[in-house]
């Protein structure tokens, strides 16, 4: 919110002080001040956007969601719950969730933002957290949250493996 204020800000500024230092006149002068001083305020939004990626968060508002297994008929016994691979050199692990209306929807998270823990549970979840700006100055510039996402995966006692062939039939 605090950062398009100050683009706004900037392109008003800009623009009265170029028409007016330019001594404009006539339409085309004040036209041509207004387009500079879009420019200038658009220039100050993108340079503006920087320091959202470098500033602290704190993961926040966590939601627990079940994961649910893909059905295997291999002789090994026990459930596929959470998957791995990885999309342009970017690591990820899958799982499968339930939307609100009863569709069941692959979903991913990035590797470097997730923890796995083995538990003495029967349905592995995941816990979601929103990364909130640690700064209060940070959130009224970009709002509340920076966009990306912390996961815990809570899974069975003896489920991590690294040898594990999905047949999916």
């Amino acid at each position: 919110m605090g950062l398009l204020l100050f683009g706004i800000l900037a392109a008003i500024v800009a623009t009265t002080l170029l028409g007016m230092t330019a001594g404009a006149d006539d339409f085309v002068e004040w036209l041509l001040s207004v387009v500079l001083g879009l420019c200038i305020g658009a220039g100050s939004l993108a340079i503006g956007i920087i320091p959202a990626f470098v500033a602290s968060t704190t993961p926040a508002n966590p939601i627990e969601v079940e994961i649910y297994a893909i059905k295997d008929n291999s002789e090994v016994q026990g459930q596929f719950s959470l998957g791995y691979g990885s999309v342009d050199e970017e690591q990820y692990y899958y799982y499968v969730t339930e939307s609100n209306d009863g569709f069941k929807k692959i979903a991913k998270a990035e590797v470097d933002n997730s923890a796995l823990k083995e538990e003495s549970i029967d349905n592995p979840y995941v816990v979601v957290y929103e990364n909130k700006f640690d700064s209060a100055f940070m959130r009224f510039m970009y709002g509340d949250y920076n966009g990306s996402n912390t996961y815990e995966f809570h899974v069975p006692n003896n489920t991590i493996t690294t040898d594990y062939n999905v047949d999916l039939e």
